[in-house]
């Protein structure tokens, strides 16, 4: 039966024993999951997911910043705070204006749709009460009538506050993940293992 793995072999394309010998790993243990993908990809040294450890370490780079603030940083970081939380509330507002203004010219559209069939009845309720209910959830403007300026020794406690948050629910992430994976981990070295060795005997052979 013909095999792809000697495709690159028959066709010359393939001189090198080590080239070959990879390939043809790509359908044994550790590297199984390598098996479809395209000819060529390099076979990686498998580690796990550094995620977790640069959310820790962006948290933890975040937290040495503001601990490390000067008044004059402070006081620079309130004026942008102050200036970019007036300006969210307005353009929310106008955001949500226009929304329950094209919300609402809608549903007067559909306050005059006369179902044709009493079995149409429900159908026409519901064009009325899903603008009714979006027009009283999502076009609220409570959120953004109540957001103002937190006073400057308020803003500066809870910014500290919330870096020390992130930092913990960061840390704590990077635990759970340590813990949930650690056998994942104990495969990853495994597969790693696996292709050192086969590396060292493909060597042996040479080309």
């Amino acid at each position: 039966m013909p095999t792809g793995y000697t495709d690159g072999v028959r066709s010359g394309e393939v001189t090198s024993f080590a080239e070959y010998a990879l390939e043809c790993a790509r359908a044994f243990g550790a590297l199984i999951m390598l098996r479809d993908e395209p000819k060529g990809i390099p076979i990686p040294e498998l580690e796990p997911d550094e995620h977790y450890i640069k959310n820790k370490d962006d948290a933890a780079r975040e937290l040495l910043e503001i601990r490390t603030r000067t008044p004059d940083d402070w006081r620079k970081a309130y004026h942008q705070y102050a200036e970019e939380t007036i300006a969210r509330r307005e353009e929310s507002l106008a955001r949500i204006a226009e929304e329950r203004a094209r919300c609402t010219a809608m549903l007067e559209k559909a306050r005059m749709f006369k179902p044709p069939s009493n079995e149409h009845a429900n159908y026409a309720k519901f064009l009325c009460s899903q603008l009714e209910e979006s027009i009283a959830w999502d076009c609220s403007t409570k959120f953004y009538d109540e957001l103002t300026v937190e006073p400057f020794e308020k803003w500066k406690n809870s910014t500290e506050e919330m870096a020390w948050r992130r930092l913990d629910m960061a840390s704590k992430s990077l635990s759970d993940e340590i813990e949930r994976c650690s056998d994942e981990i104990e495969r990853y070295r495994s597969r790693n293992e696996w292709v050192r060795q086969l590396r060292e005997a493909i060597a042996e052979v040479g080309d």
